[in-house]
């Protein structure tokens, strides 16, 4: 049997023996993308009709509300198969876990405490869950929805589509800037939690020797060290994701200023930003689809950052060396020479 040596030979079989649901989870994330651009089409021609002094069919009201249903419906399934396919990674990385804990040797568990290697398989296994549930599936999705809004931004309003570039860059150069002070807290975090989770037991364990020294106060600030330390991490990882979405909705309020100002101010730059009533009202709501992704990739990027932190100490796990098995055929030819010796030793 081949042994799995890294999250992503784990991921891999996971997602070869759950093929149909890859697939499902992909369609829909495709089939929410292309509906989420239609309903601002539809309100961009019933604007047009309603500064033309033309009445509104009631069909064409229908079918924006129903776009709005539908895009609702596909965003929830869309989360309904992230979990799905989120738990499934979760069960098939524990299972590997487990065998390979069968697999390593004694010398692993004199050199490494109980409460750390419990850390691995329930806190880190969580952060990766929260990998796939809440970061780097939703960020693609998220990712296919901005470029496919981008592209209708483009072909509606060209300076809008440029001021857009413009922005985009900036945006990442942020990102990126947060993704790695975020990286940072949360490897202390997890190495915290670590320290809290074999605290616990190793006190419970030498609890008659703490009491005969008179050490209670000593492990109890131990405790609360730990405890600081984890709290300082996830403190300095929840202030930068609160900083983040604020800064991306005072820039889309910006972009929506500049655009307007723009078309406002002569002929040639209103041709260049191709603004109309109905226009206008159409790409604000793109553009308001374009920062609220962005506005949660701050979420997004903190569980992203935690569930990375997670994956570099399971893969240490997964890389530890192991004590060598015996092969099926000598173990099966023991039996049989046990058993014949067994058979034929004497009563006496």
């Amino acid at each position: 049997m081949k042994h799995e040596k890294s999250l992503g030979t784990v991921l891999r079989r996971v997602v070869a023996a759950s093929a149909a649901t890859s697939v499902m989870t992909v369609l829909v994330i495709v089939l929410a993308v292309i509906t989420a651009l239609l309903p601002p089409l539809v309100l961009e021609r019933v604007v047009n009709d309603l500064t033309a002094g033309r009445v509104v069919v009631l069909s064409l009201a229908l079918s924006y509300l129903g776009f709005i249903a539908l895009s609702g419906l596909l965003e929830s399934g869309q989360n309904v198969m992230i979990t799905i396919f989120g738990q499934k990674v979760t069960h098939g990385l524990r299972s590997a876990l487990c065998a390979k804990l069968r697999r390593l040797p004694a010398a692993y568990f004199t050199a490494h405490e109980a409460g750390k290697i419990t850390s691995r398989f329930v806190n880190d296994v969580d952060t990766v869950d929260s990998l796939f549930t809440d970061g780097i599936v939703s960020m693609f999705a998220d990712v296919c929805k901005v470029v496919s809004i981008l592209i209708v931004i483009f072909y509606k309003s060209t300076g809008l589509g440029f001021l857009m570039l413009l922005v985009t860059p900036l945006l990442f150069a942020m990102t990126r800037l947060f993704q790695k002070r975020m990286l940072r807290a949360q490897l202390e975090n997890r190495v915290a939690v670590s320290k809290v989770n074999n605290h616990v037991p190793e006190t419970i364990r030498n609890i008659s020797m703490i009491h005969v020294l008179l050490r209670e106060k000593y492990m109890e600030q131990r405790y609360d060290d730990y405890i600081s330390e984890s709290y300082r991490a996830t403190d300095k990882s929840n202030l930068y994701g609160s900083i983040y979405s604020p800064i991306v909705i005072f820039v889309s309020s910006c972009v929506i200023a500049v655009m307007m100002v723009c078309a406002a101010m002569g002929e040639v730059i209103r041709e260049f930003f191709g603004i109309s009533v109905s226009t206008a009202v159409a790409v604000i709501a793109y553009v308001g689809q374009v920062f609220e992704p962005l506005e949660s990739l701050g979420m997004e990027i903190q569980n992203i950052q935690s569930a990375v932190a997670g994956v570099k100490r399971i893969d240490e796990f997964l890389a530890e060396p192991e004590r060598k098995m015996p092969d099926d055929s000598n173990v099966s030819a023991g039996k049989v020479r046990t058993k014949s010796r067994h058979r034929y030793a004497p009563l006496f």
